[in-house]
């Protein structure tokens, strides 16, 4: 294991990765495996769980039950929260925490709050043709989930063609090769480089390529020389974090623990946080002092970028309930909670709307999710780098534009690229991906309490929520 700290920079092997991918792609399973594979959890464990989920009706569902622990995600056998889990690789003994995001387009937002500050995303593709095409369709989850992943701070892809075994699939070389080349394409319409993807065909119900490789897994690929899923995650190598930048933390929870009592959960996205370090917190404005801290129930004296920990707070002087979303920061170091920003967005190329002045679509950044009226354009470049700021006065697909926003609510993140995920914006209408961006300025001497929509997009956004009401 690498951990070391020079001039401020913490160069470490310990990895935080997210499954992801589209809704029974078999990423919660694939998980499961990993852990399996990695003795986290023993023979024991594995056969309750698997009792577990024949009583429910389930049963080829066992391995996801690591992850998926909740009744309702096991009645329905859909993961609907981002759960994490650490384990120690068997090869090279680094700790890594696994989150397993959910892969139905009802949980997108549970799916983005597991990406942020993961460094690896491990993209699940089901093998199966049919499976494989709805993930890849308009209203397939397999583009939006790498959209989101590479908007929101991941470094690295592995691509892990599950069901290899399935009947339709048997093994085949030349249908592996074709859906690779499909998904390369993907991935570099999507705008990640093909140096950072790397590719695994993978059986994660039968360990077939997750664990080590065997001679019964080359006798089914012969044709596949390379490494396992596993092996694939402990080569990602050595990551630097800047240790001088002001200590962040996006929240994710607030739990009660017996003996304990109200844990802050979330995860350190820059600095380091320590036991007795005071810190403000943002939007619900007020300022603390760490008391305790944990990792995976266990204490820790120090946290660093990446890490998943919970936080007892003691001396608060907040007003208002900590909730997802909020950050804590090392005190002094100008938190803030935004009302006005501007921010240079990238809309899609299958937006064919209209974007207009008093749009109002939903944000994603860190783990905060929240509705922002459009009340200004800046500036409109349009697909061919031509400036449409006086030609026009709406954006559309394949426009990057400088655009003013004030959240409906009070919400906190950075403009300072400094603070990494903390700017990164990706914006989402319905159910839908349409845009990704970065937060440029924080400018709330420009807030305006009293914008109104034109009434155009306030006959769009009745329209809207009109179909939305009827379709829940």
């Amino acid at each position: 294991m690498v951990f070391n700290i020079e001039n401020n920079i913490l160069k470490t092997d310990e990895l935080s990765i997210c499954f992801v991918g589209h809704v029974d792609a078999g990423k919660s399973t694939t998980a499961g495996q990993v852990l399996a594979q990695s003795k986290t959890i023993n023979e024991r464990e594995l056969a309750k769980l698997k009792k577990e989920a024949e009583e429910k009706g389930k049963g080829t569902f066992y391995l996801a039950f690591s992850f998926d622990t909740t009744a309702d995600e096991q009645k329905r056998g859909i993961t609907i929260n981002t759960s994490a889990k650490q384990f120690r690789s068997p090869n090279k003994g680094i700790r890594i925490t696994i989150n397993d995001a959910p892969g139905h387009r009802d949980f997108i937002g549970n799916m983005a709050r597991g990406t942020v500050q993961c460094q690896v995303g491990v993209l699940i593709v089901s093998m199966i043709p049919s499976e494989f095409l709805a993930g890849i369709s308009p209203l397939g989850q397999t583009l939006q989930h790498i959209i989101i992943g590479n908007a929101l701070g991941i470094k690295r892809w592995i691509v892990a063609y599950n069901k290899m075994d399935a009947q339709t699939v048997n093994f085949q070389e030349k249908l592996f090769n074709e859906t690779r080349d499909e998904m390369n394409r993907i991935m570099k319409k999507c705008g990640v480089k093909p140096t950072l993807v790397q590719h695994v065909p993978v059986s994660g119900y039968n360990n077939i390529n997750v664990g080590k490789r065997d001679s019964e897994d080359q006798k089914k690929m012969p044709w596949y020389t390379g490494p396992s899923l596993i092996e694939l995650i402990e080569d990602v190598g050595v990551i630097e974090y800047d240790l001088s930048t002001p200590a962040r933390m996006a929240v994710t929870g607030v739990r009660k623990v017996g003996g304990i009592g109200e844990v802050v959960t979330g995860k350190v996205i820059t600095g380091k946080f320590t036991p007795d370090m005071k810190v403000d917190i943002a939007p619900v404005t007020g300022t603390a002092t760490i008391k305790s801290m944990e990792m995976f129930k266990s204490p820790v004296k120090e946290a660093y970028p990446g890490m998943d920990v919970g936080f007892t707070l003691k001396a608060s002087t907040l007003k208002e309930k900590l909730e997802p979303g909020a950050v804590l920061g090392a005190a002094n170091t100008g938190l803030t909670t935004v009302k006005c920003f501007e921010a240079e967005i990238i809309f899609l190329g299958h937006v064919k709307q209209q974007i207009h002045v008093g749009f109002k679509p939903h944000f994603n950044v860190h783990t905060a999710r929240m509705s922002c009226n459009l009340v200004k354009f800046e500036r409109i470049i349009d697909k061919n780098k031509q400036d449409c700021t006086n030609v026009r006065d709406y954006a559309t697909g394949m426009d990057r534009c400088r655009v003013m926003f004030q959240p409906e609510k009070p919400v906190c993140f950075e403009a300072d690229k400094k603070f990494g995920t903390m700017n990164r914006l990706v914006v989402r209408n319905s159910k839908d991906t349409i845009g990704v961006g970065a937060v440029r300025s924080i400018c709330n001497d420009k807030y305006n309490a009293n914008f109104v929509p034109p009434k155009k997009v306030q006959k769009m956004e009745q329209k809207k929520n009109k179909t939305r009401t009827k379709g829940a």
